[in-house]
């Protein structure tokens, strides 16, 4: 199974039943509180515990120097890597697409000057 179809999978479980599927990784204590469910594996450590039972009583005494900060670093990462990377080649397609359009319309405009000036 590729990357995207993994993702996806896994997405549609934690909107099921709530929870991550399987282990996951989060480094640090602002992403943990905020993106894991107790009952889920603990992505502090790869115990194979669950959160409540490992590290989330050491998380909520030590929540890190910028909560945000750890969960927007983690939205950042939250796809894999090859989504954003064909995100990016998508949003550079689309720009190379805009761009030739509008060399062709100034192409065409320039094209249809000269032959009202040529009759």
């Amino acid at each position: 199974m590729d990357a995207i179809a993994l993702w996806i999978a896994r997405q549609t479980f934690l909107a099921e039943f709530g929870r991550w599927p399987g282990p996951q990784v989060m480094t640090t204590a602002g992403e943990r509180l905020y993106f894991q469910a107790p009952g889920e594996l603990c992505g502090a450590c790869d115990s194979g515990l669950r959160y409540s039972r490992c590290h989330q009583d050491f998380d909520l005494k030590n929540p890190g120097s910028d909560p945000d900060q750890d969960v927007a670093n983690h939205l950042f990462r939250m796809l894999p890597r090859e989504i954003v990377h064909r995100l990016a080649l998508q949003a550079d397609m689309e720009q190379m697409m805009t761009e030739r359009v509008r060399w062709i319309r100034r192409r065409s405009a320039a094209s249809t000057s000269l032959i009202i000036h040529r009759s």
